[in-house]
């Protein structure tokens, strides 16, 4: 007489992580690629890349929070 007994995870729910799983480094994998075409082709921008503003000190308006930015 043999008994087996199954323990462990369902298949459905092993299938759909896996699934998941697959998606999200499909995702990934896509958003390396798009962020270094960006990078190649130079059409990424970098905060430290815009010009540097003066130094003068602008008067705000009479309903500015500050009085000087």
């Amino acid at each position: 007489m043999n008994i087996v007994l199954q323990v462990g995870i369902d298949i459905p729910f092993v299938e759909l992580v896996t699934l998941a799983g697959t998606l999200i480094l499909v995702l990934i994998v896509l958003a390396a690629g798009g962020f270094a075409y960006r990078a190649y082709t130079g059409t990424l921008t970098w905060p430290t890349d815009t010009p540097e503003e003066s130094d003068d000190l602008n008067r705000g308006a009479d309903e500015d929070e500050w009085k000087y930015y």
